[in-house]
């Protein structure tokens, strides 16, 4: 059944409005006559066209006129959300809360509660997690209302897409577009341990570092990372085959305070334990030959070869390397350590000794100490790979895009074709092939669930109930993510991921000289949600053993409404 929001829509807001965002297939669109308005905004005052289609700077029309983006208004039909904080004048045009203009202003009403749509968290045991179809702008207020907060958002904008979206390309129309949506999702964040991730590529990485600096502050900057991904197809000059990601903490001084750390687990640090652990035989010396024999013996991909200076065993058996005890920088601590066999002091490093005579005594007490043969020779401090199995991440980091393509392709061959509605308007009648396409049109390189687990983990301390937005959910990736997390290690992590239901460009005009448009069935059917994110999520949902909720963004005459459209059960609550 539907979530209402129990607030009545402003009386002041027609049902029909103006609006510079994107034009978009189906939109009804008018060509600007002229700036009306002290901010020097245009509105459009001329015919209406209706819009078949929308190219680079280009709106293509229903009467068959090409026009630029740049010289048009569109016109919301009705049932478009009004977001709650943006100022209107009736039937002449939105602007922003900052923007003065002709006429009386009327702000939205803010929604006060949210009936029926908590804070998500365990059901019947699993975790929860929900896909909204709608605009970050619109639904970012309406999540705040029924109290969500979140550990991290995460922001994956489209840019220079090249694609027929209803997202601006436009430089300074996306600069709008992204500062809009990071405000109104660093609202939901935790205020003292929220994080924001940022991916976007060469082309907008300037303008959203300094977006982000100006919302958050550039203290609250925390490292731009690099992800290799390969190559990128045939450049002309060069190949860019990297991508980033900008990562920022909302509390900076919070984090400090708490001496809070981002470790990660080594890897190849469980194989490394695991095979300590097998070759133990008693005997520090024979178990470090065998342990120094199977290192050599792994592949150089493999990342427990890095670890091959732990491969020495103590009386116990525990797996260590050896550590320096020398002061770096020189003038450390002088003073004698006996050797155990011959009594004599042992020869101490050039720069002195690192640590403090109390601290040195208690090393020697907890087996912290190699000695060598006899006095002549200095000590080594024992690092133990059961205490040093983490470390900081890089900023640099290697993962092939196309692996995460090839994965998603594969999820979307094994969902049955009655597994979202059927397609239509002439397109295809392979539920398969049509996800596919769909897939293929706006995801060339899907993230890798596994590259987001990694961050996502890091960057939350790997807390089992921490919870997740996703701002720009496209595929669903994120949630998928979060999902096998909490399957690795039974957490209870939950998450929200929201995303337009878009139609590709070619289904949308086949659609459209079939008669359908914008809201009916068949459209629907054919976009992006329907096709690829809610089949994907729900089978990982059962697969996993998680709870998925779809819910959509609509407004009507009446109340807002989140529109709970469906549930996708996890695999044991079906089989109950």
């Amino acid at each position: 059944m539907p979530i209402h929001f129990d607030v009545p829509a402003p009386a002041a807001v027609p049902l029909t409005y103006t609006t510079r965002r994107r034009p978009r297939p189906g939109d009804t669109i008018t060509e600007n006559t002229g700036i009306n308005n002290s901010a020097g905004t245009e509105n459009g005052t001329g015919q209406p066209h209706e819009v078949v289609s929308v190219t680079g700077g280009a709106v293509a029309t229903t009467s068959g006129l090409i026009i630029p983006i740049g010289s048009v208004t569109v016109v919301a039909p009705a049932g478009e959300m009004v977001p709650a904080d943006i100022k209107m004048r009736p039937n002449t045009g939105i602007t922003g809360p900052a923007v003065s203009g002709t006429g009386t202003s009327d702000t939205g009403t803010a929604t006060e509660g949210l009936a029926g749509a908590q804070p998500l968290g365990i059901r019947a045991g699993r975790p929860e997690h929900l896909l909204i179809e709608g605009d970050t702008a619109h639904a970012c207020p309406l999540l705040g209302a029924s109290g969500h907060v979140f550990d991290l958002a995460y922001l994956d904008p489209p840019y220079d897409t090249g694609h027929d979206l209803s997202y601006a390309d436009d430089r300074e129309d996306w600069a709008d577009f992204f500062h809009t949506r990071l405000v109104r999702a660093t609202r939901l964040l935790d205020p003292d341990r929220g994080v924001v991730i940022i991916a976007i590529d060469d082309r907008r990485m300037a303008w959203a570092r300094l977006i982000t600096d100006a919302v958050l502050g550039a203290d609250s900057f925390v490292a731009c990372v690099v992800w290799d991904g390969g190559v990128k197809g045939q450049a002309r000059l060069v190949s860019t085959s990297h991508d980033y990601m900008l990562i920022y903490a909302v509390n900076p001084a919070w984090m400090r305070r708490n001496k809070v750390q981002w470790r990660e687990p080594k890897p190849g640090a469980d194989l490394v334990t695991a095979t300590a652990r097998r070759l133990w035989d008693g005997d520090p010396v024979s178990s470090q030959e065998k342990m120094t024999a199977w290192f050599k013996s792994l592949s150089a991909s493999n990342p427990a070869k890095s670890l091959y200076l732990y491969r020495c065993f103590n009386s116990a058996g525990r797996l260590f390397r050896e550590g320096p005890v020398s002061k770096p920088s020189g003038r450390g601590y002088v003073y004698d350590v006996p050797h155990p066999v011959t009594g004599l002091p042992v020869v101490p490093p050039s720069t002195g000794w690192r640590y403090a005579p109390d601290r040195m005594e208690r090393m020697l007490a907890e087996d912290r100490i190699v000695f060598r043969a006899d006095h002549t020779r200095s000590v080594a401090t024992k690092l133990y790979l059961d205490e040093q199995g983490e470390q900081v991440a890089t900023s640099v980091f290697t993962e092939k895009r196309t692996r995460a393509a090839k994965r998603l392709a594969a999820q979307l061959d094994t969902i049955p074709t009655d597994a979202s509605p059927s397609n239509a308007g002439g397109s295809s009648t392979d539920g398969s092939s049509t996800r596919q396409a769909v897939a293929a049109r706006f995801f060339t390189y899907p993230k890798d669930t596994g590259v987001l687990a990694r961050w996502l983990a890091l960057a939350t301390q790997n807390r089992a109930d921490a919870s997740f937005l996703d701002v720009f959910a496209g595929s669903g990736s994120l949630t998928q993510a979060v999902m096998e997390m909490n399957a690795a290690d039974s957490g209870h992590r939950t998450s929200v991921a929201i995303t337009l239901n878009e139609v590709p460009a070619g289904q949308a005009r086949d659609l459209m000289t079939a008669g359908h448009r914008p809201g009916d069935a068949h459209w629907e059917a054919a976009g992006l949600i329907e096709q690829v994110t809610r089949p994907r999520l729900e089978m990982v949902a059962a697969e996993l053993d998680q709870h998925l909720k779809v819910g959509r963004v609509v407004i009507g005459a009446g109340r807002y409404v989140l529109d709970e459209v469906g549930t996708a059960v996890s695999g044991a609550e079906a089989a109950a």
